[in-house]
């Protein structure tokens, strides 16, 4: 038989011998079941890894030749549930992060993701223990030191694969937020783990007649200027409430108890943030609206999508401000139009302007900010009447704009 249909399964006397794809298939579903009817595991192991635990007590049954009853079989899944629950690990994760520079500020955090300054990380570092030894820690250290900021995230109780899994995914939509709040233009900088950008700290010299030199400072973050405290500043314009909201998103999701919205505003922050890295304005355009509709859109079928686009992105947006609610539907009318177009084939490729694009990323960025504050209001858990909810906004908010 060829390796594909064949396992290799450990031998209790050392080595290893291959057994039948049948086997292969029952240790699967096997662990599958098992997880399922574990509390303790669901969730926070997969099935790979606990058919790891599974396989050499099968092996030994295999090679012994015997025939398992019932309850020698369910004394083995008890050993092997055991084994795997006292395995589970409480971890935190450490991420090297490009984020701009920034002298003031030397930490902050988005629900259970800590960003931390090199400085600061550098203190923290320095007084932890570890053994001076160990040459792969020695090079971890000084590619750590590379980037400007580290991101930590602790994950309770879990599996190492699915630990880091779920650290990743925090730190993911923490970033696709901030990418958010920047806009395309400011966000282009931002990563972690395998990418250092070096910030560009510009000078300018003025001078007016008669006085002494004027010198200002300003520092390029991959073309977008920011001034040295800039996260002081977007959270004293606000932001910080929005950036609560998404850390109290992410707080579930280390705990894998996201609900139906939250999965929603998620995959709406991942279509926003694969739209601002998008090289073609077309292109930007179809996950920009994607990112809307994720937010927007209740029936699988819904025969009049523009309408339903137009009318609930807007009245999220006006909804303290009805007197823009017609202009807004105007604006996102044309924005689905153009997003049709590109997909149908009755726009051009390459004929829609950068300015149209940024145009409607702005207004994919307001329906965010705005979304998860109406997702808050009537609660995370309503997913199932969110249709009704969505006709009542649009109804007060028309009514108030007549």
């Amino acid at each position: 038989m060829s390796l594909i249909d064949r396992m290799l399964f450990p031998a209790p006397t050392g080595g290893s011998y291959s057994a039948p794809k049948s086997v292969r298939e029952r240790l699967y579903a096997l662990a599958e079941k098992s997880l399922q009817n574990t509390p303790k595991l669901k969730g926070k192991m997969t099935i790979n890894e606990f058919a790891e635990y599974l396989r050499p007590e099968i092996a030994r049954i295999i090679y012994n030749k015997a025939i398992p009853d019932k309850d020698t079989v369910t004394k083995l899944l008890q050993r092997v549930r055991k084994k795997a629950v006292n395995d589970l690990k409480t971890l935190t994760h450490y991420f090297p992060c490009s984020l701009a520079s920034d002298s003031r500020q030397m930490e902050f955090s988005i629900g259970p993701v800590t960003f931390t300054s090199q400085k600061k990380w550098q203190e923290f570092i320095s007084s932890e223990k570890h053994d001076n030894k160990d040459k792969y820690f020695d090079e971890a250290r000084k590619y750590y030191s590379k980037f400007k900021w580290i991101a930590s995230v602790d994950i309770e109780e879990c599996s190492a694969q699915i630990s880091e899994e779920r650290a990743k995914k925090a730190l993911e939509i923490s970033l696709e937020a901030l990418s958010a709040v920047f806009s395309s233009q400011g966000s282009e900088g931002l990563s972690f783990q395998n990418l250092i950008h070096s910030p560009i700290k510009t000078h300018r010299l003025i001078k007016e007649k008669g006085k002494e030199f004027n010198a200002s400072t300003q520092i390029s973050w991959k073309g977008h200027h920011l001034s040295e405290n800039w996260f002081s500043e977007i959270t004293q314009h606000g932001f910080n409430l929005y950036l609560q909201a998404v850390g109290d998103i992410v707080s579930e999701q280390v705990k894998n108890n996201v609900t139906d919205l939250m999965r929603r505003y998620i995959d709406a922050l991942h279509w926003y943030g694969e739209g601002i890295r998008e090289k073609d304005a077309g292109v930007k355009i179809i996950k920009l609206t994607s990112a809307i509709e994720t937010l927007v859109f209740t029936k699988p079928h819904d025969s009049a999508k523009t309408r339903t686009f137009k009318e609930r992105s807007s009245s999220l947006i006006a909804f303290k401000n009805p007197q823009e609610y017609r202009n807004l539907k105007k604006k996102f009318n044309q924005m689905y139009d153009a997003r049709s177009g590109v997909i149908h084939g009755r726009i051009k490729y390459g004929t829609i302007k950068w300015a149209t694009a940024h145009e409607y990323e702005g207004l994919c960025r307001s329906v965010l900010f705005q979304a998860i504050q109406y997702y808050q209001s009537i609660g995370f858990n309503t997913a199932e009447n969110l249709e009704d909810e969505f006709n009542f906004l649009v109804e007060t908010v028309s009514k108030a704009a007549a």
